[in-house]
């Protein structure tokens, strides 16, 4: 990664999936500001297995980041800085964006608020293997275009699984009669 453009504070940004790297290079790219990734890749909780209320993040399989603009002090992102950064960040290709509020201690028993953006990445591809079957409504009651946003929506969901016989097989069935 380009590092005059970007720095870390927290996270090891070398443990990013592809996606969430070739994305942070986009933003770079895009930015005018260098980008600081204030968290990128960390390590789950050791007994997360044993606590099933701490379970694994994004940040812990190297798909999401926490940032904001390096040459602003973390409590002077302004609104229209989070704005820019957060579209930026959908610009170059984010699967999820989102304007976070978190608080700080600042001194004892004194907390402040600030803005960052939490941007993340789907997985590249499905990589256990399955067998999907998806069940297609084609009676009646249900139009021509929804059957359509239907098989839309397959098409999508099948696009992130890597099929094969010997990985994800997919098979659909319609039920209903189609006019």
């Amino acid at each position: 990664m380009e590092t005059e453009n970007i720095s870390t504070l927290v996270g090891n940004p070398l443990k990013m999936t592809v996606k969430t790297h070739n994305h942070m290079i986009s933003l770079i790219g895009l930015s005018t500001s260098r980008v600081l990734i204030e968290q990128g890749f960390t390590n789950p909780p050791a007994n997360f297995r044993q606590l099933p209320r701490i379970a694994p993040t994004l940040l812990n399989e190297g798909r999401a980041v926490v940032l904001r603009y390096a040459n602003t002090d973390r409590f002077a992102m302004t609104d229209t800085l989070l704005r820019q950064l957060a579209a930026d960040c959908v610009t170059a290709g984010f699967d999820f964006v989102e304007w976070r509020q978190v608080e700080e201690m600042v001194a004892l028993n004194t907390t402040r608020t600030r803005g960052v953006i939490y941007a993340s990445s789907a997985r590249d591809s499905c990589v256990t293997q399955a067998d999907v079957v998806f069940l297609l409504d084609g009676s009646g009651s249900v139009s021509t275009s929804n059957f359509a946003l239907m098989k839309a929506f397959v098409n999508d969901v099948v696009d992130g699984f890597d099929i094969g016989l010997t990985q994800t097989r997919i098979a659909a069935a319609v039920f209903g009669v189609r006019n």
